[in-house]
């Protein structure tokens, strides 16, 4: 299941700690979701287009996806070809939905960087 992360929520690193995570509305964050198995928090997402979300490959586990009141079937998940899972490297999975979001003041998708745009090195960006 995906659904909103409640504010202040802070989930756990690989390592299971979080350095200087701080409270964040959902407001500021429209984009994030909470991949979630049987209703527990498993890892974190972003919607990049409203029928399409990007997590971690090595949380692709379950089907359902459910975003505040808005419910979705995954289709299909597709995980990096070269993701490893004793190493997390190419640690990433596009999840396909039945349906998009609609969108709204607490459900948007995420601005994706031009492919060919480079980020200047010490570009401030947020993780959440």
């Amino acid at each position: 299941m995906i659904k909103n992360l409640p504010s202040g929520f802070q989930a756990p690193l690989l390592g299971g700690r979080v350095i200087g995570g701080k409270d964040a509305k959902i407001e500021d964050y429209p984009n994030q979701l909470s991949f979630e198995i049987f209703n527990k928090y498993n890892c974190g997402a972003s919607l990049i287009r409203p029928n399409v979300a990007v997590t971690a490959a090595h949380c692709t586990e379950g089907r359902e996806v459910h975003k505040g009141d808005q419910v979705a079937k995954v289709l299909s998940m597709c995980d990096h070809p070269k993701y490893n899972g004793s190493t997390v490297d190419y640690d990433v999975s596009v999840l396909l939905l039945d349906r998009p979001f609609l969108l709204g003041a607490t459900v948007q998708t995420i601005p994706l960087q031009p492919a060919n745009v480079d980020v200047p090195t010490g570009t401030v960006a947020n993780v959440s």
